[in-house]
């Protein structure tokens, strides 16, 4: 340092000094403002990804709800043992778009409800992205139609339940294409 110094004042006149002050660190200052900066951004991520959390929690519960659902309404077509003097040919599960909604209504072999109709609400604010009806044909449990996909949505976050052409009804998770 004292070589630069030397050879720096030879280009300097005689009157003028020069005097250089070598930094090294940062100060308090800067350091307490880049930590402040850091916290703001990580609460501001924290608050985002829990957030995202709770909409992934709720919708892979309402999805578990809904296959339940329609199993249990292909279930009474196979059983067709919904009430003592029932004569429910065929069992319907049914959504609404846009809403929370969903039920299980029996009819008779005209179409006609034979006294069999539940109505659901799936909680925490998730909703059906379609409306669906499915049927299940007694005594076999056919369900018409063949391939179904319900797809169910809170904020960003979207799942899948697939009912396949032989009955099989699964939790499909965020892909959207039935096995």
């Amino acid at each position: 340092m004292k070589n630069i110094m030397i050879k720096i004042k030879k280009f300097i006149s005689a009157d003028k000094q020069v005097t250089f002050i070598s930094r090294q660190g940062f100060t308090l200052m800067e350091v307490v403002l880049v930590i402040g900066i850091i916290a703001i951004m990580t609460s501001v991520a924290l608050v985002y990804i829990g957030g995202s959390r709770k909409n992934k929690t709720e919708v892979k519960s309402a999805t578990n709800e809904v296959v339940s659902a329609i199993r249990e309404t292909q279930n009474y077509s196979l059983t067709g043992n919904v009430s003592s003097g029932s004569n429910c040919v065929e069992y319907r599960f049914s959504t609404t778009t846009g809403t929370s909604n969903y039920s299980i209504t029996g009819h008779d072999d005209v179409g006609n409800n034979c006294g069999f109709n539940v109505n659901y609400k799936i909680s925490g604010e998730v909703n059906f992205v379609g409306g669906v009806l499915i049927s299940f044909t007694a005594p076999h449990g056919k369900n018409s139609p063949d391939n179904v996909t319900v797809a169910l949505q809170k904020g960003t976050e979207r799942r899948y339940v697939c009912l396949n052409d032989v009955g099989l009804v699964t939790n499909n998770g965020s892909n959207p294409s039935c096995p």
